[in-house]
């Protein structure tokens, strides 16, 4: 089960059930995918696994479907949903340009979301996915969006910014108010779906409170992203690598 906490439920926490059906081995693109022929059996499959429908199914990578099928792959989901054997919205996930430009314009259902890794420190290398999304109408799902945090070596120049941020906060609201909540403020503040999970229960009612908060100020938005767009750093290289 995947947390999600969605800006337009910006007062309660959402759960959303995933399935991870729809994938390269392991999630590795470099790793075999699904055939057209066992689309269909795989993802009826992982439905009768989890005992109910999901909300969302994503194809994990664009390596999962056969080389140059990806249209033909993408109107079987579409078939399934015709036919009602499959109701989630369907969603796509490490999707580039190239991928969008070849899908689109066959799509009966087009994909809903695209989750990326997403956080300050990618915004310069997604623009131009970003820019594609925004004509169509397609959610960004973030990924990842602590890594800056969690994940960068010293956590580089939007770490002061989101401690001095998270110590005003917590003095404003009488909260314990962290880098990381203020990190998901700021994805919140982007219109971006946060993605994020932990089997702590005291972590998981931590990001929860997160959606109490108020929304940062633009300057303090605005100041992030300046900051985060000064270096690259991607803590999820392998998704997008080409087998």
């Amino acid at each position: 089960m995947s947390l999600k906490l969605r800006n337009s439920f910006p007062k309660r926490l959402k759960l959303t059930l995933n399935p991870p059906a729809v994938s390269t081995v392991d999630g590795d693109p470099n790793k075999a995918g699904i055939e057209l022929e066992d689309l269909r059996a795989n993802v009826l499959e992982s439905i009768e696994k989890l005992g109910t429908q999901p909300d969302l199914i994503l194809i994990h990578n664009p390596f999962v479907p056969p080389k140059g099928k990806l249209v033909e792959f993408w109107k079987i989901l579409e078939d399934m949903k015709d036919k009602g054997e499959l109701t989630a919205s369907l969603g796509v996930s490490n999707f580039r340009p190239q991928d969008f430009n070849e899908l689109l314009p066959e799509a009966k259902y087009k994909p809903v979301c695209n989750q990326l890794e997403y956080h300050p420190y990618v915004l310069t290398h997604l623009d131009p996915i970003l820019e594609i999304q925004k004509k169509h109408g397609i959610l960004v799902e973030a990924y990842g969006p602590l890594s800056p945090l969690l994940r960068h070596k010293t956590g580089g120049p939007i770490k002061p910014i989101l401690e001095r941020i998270a110590k005003r906060l917590s003095k404003e609201t009488g909260k314990d108010v962290d880098a990381a909540a203020a990190l998901l403020l700021w994805t919140r503040a982007k219109g971006v779906i946060a993605v994020t999970a932990s089997g702590n229960e005291g972590r998981i009612q931590k990001l929860a409170q997160t959606q109490e908060l108020p929304d940062l100020t633009k300057e303090e938005v605005e100041e992030i992203e300046q900051a985060g767009r000064k270096i690259y750093y991607r803590a999820y290289e392998y998704v997008s690598s080409p087998r």
